[in-house]
């Protein structure tokens, strides 16, 4: 009798091992999945928020994400199909690069040759929109105008876009500033946008020219203290390349008051030593979905 107590004793203590060994490697399981996600999720709710709201709450705890061109290793640079690539990935953000045709039209294309992203020798600022309209872009797609991408996300993603000075013969320098303010007026997308500029000159006429004083501003700025003394006071962001930043100067910006920016994260290494070096506010990535699981890493 004794040692079928025994024996039953020893089942029920296996039986009770096994059982708290299951509900361990389950809820390890589903920690491990919510963790996994848990980056994603987060980038992918800052989509229902203003972008004034989203900044307000941003840190180097707490960057913002901005898909650079889209998602461009798979996909072509600022196309639909790398737009919903890294929206699907969690982006919270997208980029666009935009620069005037020849007769004023705002086409989104980070270059004014377009023979690197299309194979074809076509200069947008001697080109007309209703030819550049027709350039593909190699899946299919063929060359954006803002408007459309404008038409196509409307206020399903925010956007932050770079004005590029392509230098159209009888135009101002600062025109596709101007003509990027009224592309954000007539899409009403002044609370859905950051815009973001190299020339210190295209920042202040949009700033003043606009009538948008909400919109954040981004300067793209050189990698200088010189450079981030001299920055316009009325710029949210400023933004340099991670390769040439350092402690002191992201120091020095935040002591302008201004939020940190890094561009452009490329590869493992880029991300651990922005976020574990660095301390951005916000980065801008080719990879969102390795950038959005790195800092799910870290906040573990």
């Amino acid at each position: 009798m004794h040692v079928k107590q025994t024996s039953h004793s020893k089942y029920l203590k296996f039986i009770v091992l096994v059982a708290i060994l299951v509900v361990v490697t389950i809820g390890g399981l589903l920690v491990f999945r919510y963790l996994s996600n848990d980056s994603k999720d987060s980038q992918a709710t800052l989509r229902s928020r203003t972008v004034s709201a989203i900044i307000k709450s941003c840190d180097p705890q707490h960057p913002i994400v901005f898909s650079h061109r889209g998602s461009i290793y798979d996909n072509p640079e600022h196309s639909f199909a790398g737009y919903d690539a890294a929206i699907r990935d969690g982006s919270a953000f997208i980029e666009q690069d935009v620069m005037l045709s020849k007769d004023g039209k705002l086409f989104v294309t980070h270059d004014d040759n377009l023979f690197r992203t299309t194979g074809r020798n076509i200069q947008v600022s001697k080109t007309s929109a209703k030819q550049l309209r027709t350039v593909p872009l190699g899946n299919g797609e063929k060359l954006h105008e803002l408007a459309d991408v404008f038409k196509h996300y409307g206020n399903k993603i925010h956007y932050i876009i770079e004005a590029k000075h392509n230098n159209v013969v009888g135009q101002n320098a600062t025109e596709v500033d101007r003509q990027l303010a009224l592309a954000i007026q007539k899409f009403g997308q002044g609370k859905n946008v950051i815009v973001q500029d190299s020339s210190v000159e295209g920042l202040k006429a949009f700033h003043a020219e606009s009538g948008m004083g909400t919109v954040p501003l981004l300067y793209l700025g050189p990698a200088s203290l010189k450079s981030i003394e001299q920055a316009p006071s009325f710029i949210t962001f400023y933004s340099m390349n991670i390769a040439q930043t350092t402690p002191q100067l992201m120091s020095a910006v935040k002591q302008r008051g201004f939020l940190t920016d890094l561009w452009t994260l490329q590869e493992y290494a880029d991300n651990r030593r922005a976020f574990k070096d660095l301390h951005p506010d916000s980065v801008f990535t080719n990879e969102t979905k390795i950038t959005l699981k790195y800092l799910n890493r870290v906040s573990e």
